[in-house]
């Protein structure tokens, strides 16, 4: 897509500036009053157990960061397959753009890989404590994901930017157009798939713990798996479902509509790191505490879980 900064003229236009501009401000003022809390949150309440689960969320949010960042100081609109400018970075060149929006879909890349490596994170504490440890199964799975998402990630940066490459490169770099579908695609499933396996595994394991009367160890892995489980959903509805209606509105050749629909689909993803923030703050007791006992102008008590999760 090229960009378009000319002025937007019409009452339509006028009203589109103005409703993204007040959901893009809104959504940044909420993002930049709950980030303080929450890295303190994460850094400071977390338990001994939960280190890798930590490190893992501090992660992510550097990536949903800077999707989140990109978006609020772009303020891209959709027009005529176009994208219209309005932030703070309004007049910056178009290579320059280009490499921000690349960066964005590569963030959600990652994000989403990041959100998965929890979840095996959380399998494996549940096969050990289980004294079930499959090391190959966990290592085959941080392999295939490695593997993967690099080779997702260098083609679809190649697909998106190859036509925009000086010196010739954008006619060596053509055979892309037919290797990205398919690449891609393979890619969605292989995620879906994983995703699948994962979670299935992990209920089955919470139902063993459960079954051991292990208590802590279920409450813990309870917990855990419902924040993971619901931000797997939040970004799935924010990133992944708003690409069906995308290709629904170019399929039916509706410009307006394809313009209303990439627009929307653009501001849902500078919802990404306020939306992962608050699940992880209301599903994980000892940031939920620490907010609550901040309200209620008392210390808010730790949770303590066994180091046997480690």
């Amino acid at each position: 897509m090229s960009i378009n900064n000319d002025a937007l003229s019409s009452q339509y236009n006028i009203l589109t500036l103005k409703v993204v501009n007040g959901f893009t401000y809104s959504v940044a003022g909420c993002t930049f009053l709950v980030a303080p809390f929450y890295i303190y949150a994460v850094v400071v309440k977390s338990s001994p157990a939960m280190r890798r689960y930590k490190y893992l969320l501090l992660v992510f949010t550097i990536f949903s960061g800077f999707v989140f960042l990109t978006i609020t100081l772009f303020a891209p609109i959709c027009k005529n397959n176009g994208y219209v400018l309005h932030g703070l970075l309004k007049e910056v060149d178009l290579y320059i753009f280009t490499l921000f929006a690349v960066g964005v879909v590569d963030a959600h890349i990652v994000t989403m890989d990041i959100l998965l490596l929890m979840l095996i994170n959380l399998y494996n504490r549940a096969s050990k404590n289980l004294q079930l440890q499959p090391r190959y199964l966990v290592k085959s799975f941080h392999i295939f994901m490695l593997i993967t998402s690099v080779c997702e990630i260098v083609v679809f940066s190649i697909w998106f930017t190859y036509s925009k490459m000086p010196w010739g490169l954008n006619v060596y770099f053509y055979f892309i157009e037919h290797v990205a579908p398919p690449v891609i695609g393979l890619y969605q499933l292989s995620r879906i798939i994983l995703l699948v396996v994962v979670i299935s595994l992990n209920n089955r394991f919470g139902r063993k713990l459960k079954e051991m009367k292990s208590v802590r160890a279920a409450e813990f892995h309870k917990m855990l798996a419902r924040a993971i489980n619901t931000s797997v959903v939040f970004i799935v509805l924010i990133t992944r479902a708003p690409i069906a209606f995308v290709y629904v509105a170019s399929f039916l050749k509706n410009v307006p509509l394809t313009d209303v629909v990439i627009t929307v689909a653009t501001c849902l993803q500078q919802t990404l790191m306020l939306g992962e923030m608050l699940i992880t703050l209301y599903y994980i007791k000892p940031y939920r505490m620490f907010i609550v006992g901040l309200f209620n102008n008392e210390v808010a008590p730790v949770l303590i879980v066994s180091n046997t999760f480690e």
